[in-house]
């Protein structure tokens, strides 16, 4: 028997519950402490409403990415440090991506705003 994969289990879960409270309980005003915070999304309280939204359902399908891959990945042998060999990169493209397709949305909005 082999060690279940805790790393994709732990990160998706954690990526996953941080969307859910971004979501469900997104912050109300600009801040610099909780929320999605860039120059773009602080730009105004428009496109601020709109990256916790945006940010917060990327967050969820990112977690729940990690967690589907979790019990694909058991199913081969592999030690603690070959899991974090595989899901870090995973974990990192993603966040890049979710920033990325987050500003590009952002980006959008504030040009229809700007017309």
């Amino acid at each position: 028997m082999h060690e279940p994969l805790f790393f994709p289990l732990l990160t998706g879960g954690i990526l996953l519950l941080a969307g859910c409270i971004q979501y469900f309980f997104p912050p109300k005003k600009i801040n610099g402490f909780y929320g999605y915070r860039t120059a773009r999304s602080m730009k105004n309280d428009s496109l601020w409403q709109i990256a916790q939204v945006y940010s917060a359902k990327q967050l969820i399908v990112l977690g729940l990415f990690l967690l589907a891959l979790a019990p694909i990945a058991n199913k081969i042998e592999m030690n603690e440090n070959v899991q974090v060999g595989l899901f870090l990169p995973l974990l990192i493209a993603g966040v890049v991506i979710l920033i990325i397709r987050t500003e590009i949305h952002l980006k959008k909005q504030d040009n229809e705003d700007e017309k």
